[in-house]
């Protein structure tokens, strides 16, 4: 009995011929796909880093953000960030984040960081913000890593008003 097997693994595709009696062939067979399925399957390991509380006033020239940090050689396979709202936004490798004062945090190849920036936030936008990352490392592990921000946004008015009648 002959016996033609195609396995992928990570893309690639393995083809083997085997030639042996009916119940060797089952059982060759049964070891090859364990063997291979044990060997393709790639650990995720995930993180849950603090959760930060920052304020921040809001400036139109001045602007703020929040990422997670990676080591520079590890590349990011993806970003999400989930709004106070409860939104959940893909913001790498595709920006779907919605026009306005928040957007990725955009930098050159290996530095791309799970990032976003706000400029010139209102009010009403302060809340938890998660962000959450898939980083593949040098030796082909993944991690998957999420942090909160607590974001308390003041507008910059409020600060810097001066009282006329003191003068």
């Amino acid at each position: 009995m002959s016996i033609i097997l195609q396995i992928y693994i990570n893309n690639e595709v393995i083809l083997l011929t085997f030639t042996l009696s009916n119940m060797a062939a089952k059982l060759l067979t049964l070891l090859v796909v364990v063997a291979a399925l044990t060997g393709a399957q790639s650990q995720v390991t995930q993180v849950t880093l603090p959760d930060q509380t920052r304020n921040h006033i809001s400036n139109p020239l001045i602007g703020f953000g929040i990422a997670i940090p990676k080591l520079w050689v590890d590349v990011l396979q993806t970003c999400h960030v989930t709004f106070p709202n409860g939104f959940t936004h893909e913001v790498y490798p595709i920006d779907r984040l919605p026009n306005g004062p928040v957007s990725f945090s955009p930098a050159a190849q290996p530095f791309t960081t799970c990032g976003i920036e706000f400029l010139h936030p209102p009010e009403s936008m302060s809340g938890t913000y998660e962000l959450m990352s898939m980083v593949r490392h040098t030796d082909n592990s993944q991690t998957f890593t999420r942090q909160r921000f607590n974001i308390v946004i003041t507008m910059h008015g409020d600060l810097w008003q001066v009282d006329d009648q003191q003068n």
